[in-house]
């Protein structure tokens, strides 16, 4: 297979793993520009008759489609789902970064107490996430979870369902079955390996992860209790109750004694706060003091730590199909951006005769005639700021954390000069279906961080809700 052009388009060019569902390649995407790096799962039935063939291509379009719903930033999109000769593609989007197998999940080592609180805390934030839209993904464990480079987040990848279509056969009476249960020994739980996986499932599995950060053992190395089949671990290592009783509960053998999903699974988490001390709290007090103080000499230190609670309204937009919040006390109306069509534009009230300068949000959307990827078309959005602003000045960093309308987003920080003055620019971008969504902040560079709270909690809220 490497050297082979799938489609006339993806170049495999390097194996990257493998096992008896099929095998993960990592291709180039020949049809973009600068052909950048995508990895393509081949899949191919265990049986090649024609009535399991008919089975395995049904599944295989049901759960592409399901992969294709799940936008989100911490799971790679799908590109591509083809199939050539009785066998099936998916090509989805690469991830720079390093499986947790290799990295802190390695054998031997083991993570603090507040390490593995945020690493469950990261995995389970997106698993939520799937849970919410009633998918299970089936097969999480080190290998299925990379550290993502750019910003060191969790993202999820190799979602379980897919690889039904190599367990497919028909048995002699007609009836389709899987020869084998999806999903891997250690973190696979009991209905899972019988094959009636439940969103809790997912909950055990991430359960197995988080004992295997504390213990640094695989959990399959684990014994169990004989009479419960309860797994025995609390003896291997230091840990406080309260973690230790969640990842009971995430781990239990009966499911209906779990966590139902990863949404109730994070909040037990999220309760898990570090164990005050008096020097803490002595240092606490010594700190507001210091503000306090410090706002009486500094009004400006004080504005900023005591800003008024911002009451946020609703827009909505039924022509394109978007809502999101807004302060109350912000100007809204059609606004117009260089290169693309209007949408909104939210402007800041003016604090006084002398502020000449409104900060703003622009919401703005573009529709695609051909497919793209999201990064390749951030840069072209780069590339025409650059004809059409002064001095463009890209940063090398940007925020990564946020994220429109649970989709992967894209971030671009710059500086330019308009009219004479500097401004301060973030823009964030998703892709959904054929349309580019794009929210752009711009301020005063002394005003920039004082709005961009409230901006953040405007983009947050964005929602595309009828996407044509």
């Amino acid at each position: 297979m490497l050297g082979k052009t799938l489609r006339d388009r993806y170049s495999l060019i390097k194996i990257i793993g493998g096992g008896g569902f099929g095998d993960t390649y990592l291709a180039k995407d020949l049809h973009l520009p600068r052909q950048p790096l995508c990895v393509v799962k081949h899949l191919k039935p265990k049986n090649p008759d024609p009535d399991t063939l008919s089975i395995a291509r049904r599944l295989f379009a049901t759960e592409a489609d399901i992969l294709y719903r799940l936008k989100h930033d911490r799971i790679p999109q799908l590109l591509a789902h083809f199939e050539e000769n009785g066998e099936f593609y998916l090509v989805q989007e690469y991830i720079d970064g390093d499986d947790l197998s290799k990295t802190e999940l390695s054998p031997g080592n083991k993570l603090t107490e507040k390490e593995a609180i945020a690493l469950l805390q990261d995995i389970l934030e997106v698993l939520a996430f799937v849970h919410h839209q009633n998918v299970i993904h089936r097969d999480l464990k080190p290998s299925n979870l990379i550290r993502r480079r750019a910003d060191n987040k969790v993202v999820l990848i190799d979602f379980g369902a897919v690889k039904e279509i190599h367990t497919l056969s028909i048995t002699t009476q007609g009836q389709t079955s899987l020869t084998v249960a999806v999903g891997t020994l250690g973190y696979m739980p009991s209905e899972q390996s019988s094959g009636q996986p439940q969103l809790c499932s997912d909950v055990y599995a991430v359960g197995a992860i988080g004992i295997q950060a504390l213990t640094g053992i695989s959990p399959f190395q684990l014994p169990k209790d004989p009479k419960t089949l309860e797994i025995l671990w609390r003896d291997r290592v230091q840990v406080s109750k309260k973690l230790a009783d969640i990842l009971d509960k995430m781990c239990r053998y009966h499911f209906d004694r779990r966590y139902p999903s990863a949404v109730e699974a994070l909040q037990a988490i999220a309760t898990l706060k570090p164990q005050q001390n008096y020097k803490l709290i002595i240092g606490s007090v010594i700190g507001i003091a210091i503000v306090s103080i410090l706002g009486v000499f500094f009004p400006k230190i004080q504005q900023l730590c005591c800003q008024p609670t911002i009451e946020f309204g609703d827009y909505k937009n039924s022509t394109h199909g978007i809502e999101i919040k807004y302060p109350k006390n912000w100007n809204k109306q059609a606004g117009a951006f260089p290169f693309t069509p209007d949408v909104t534009i939210f402007q800041s009230p003016l604090e006084s005769d002398n502020d000449k300068f409104q900060e703003q949000l622009i919401v703005n959307i573009v529709e695609l005639d051909n497919p793209v990827l999201l990064d390749d078309y951030a840069q072209k959005i780069i590339a025409d700021l650059k004809t059409s602003l002064n001095n463009l000045e890209v940063a090398d960093r940007c925020d990564r954390e946020i994220v429109l309308a649970n989709g992967k987003t894209n971030t671009v920080c710059y500086t330019a000069r308009d009219e004479g003055r500097k401004l301060k620019y973030l823009l964030a971008l998703t892709l959904n279906g054929d349309r580019v969504y794009y929210l752009t902040y711009i301020a005063e560079p002394d005003k920039y961080d004082k709005f961009l709270g409230t901006v953040k909690e405007m983009m947050k809220s964005f929602q595309i809700v009828d996407s044509k």
